[in-house]
């Protein structure tokens, strides 16, 4: 959630805190320009945060797919092993 106040110039701080914990501020000469700064700044952070979620869980399931394959090719897998990740692959597939 953004802050706004108005300086003693008269100006107007716009204040989003980013994801690192620290805080991201702009100066503008009205509310409205502040405001709207504010709220894109938002977007940019949380459209960010989105992209570090999806690349994180691709990285999650590259990892897990090559266990997978591992085991496959060492024999370690059961067909009922293989059955379930079936289902669970074409779950995914339906939702796509």
């Amino acid at each position: 959630m953004a802050s706004l106040r108005q300086l003693p110039s008269g100006n107007w701080q716009a204040s989003v805190l980013l994801d690192n914990g620290r805080r991201s501020t702009r100066t503008a000469p009205t509310a409205t320009e502040a405001a709207a700064w504010a709220q894109e700044a938002e977007q940019r952070r949380d459209e960010e945060r989105e992209a570090r979620r999806d690349r994180s869980a691709e990285q999650n399931v590259t990892t897990y797919l090559a266990a997978v394959e591992d085991y496959a090719s060492k024999g370690m897998l059961t067909r009922t092993h293989i059955e379930t990740l079936q289902r669970i692959v074409g779950r995914f597939s339906a939702d796509a």
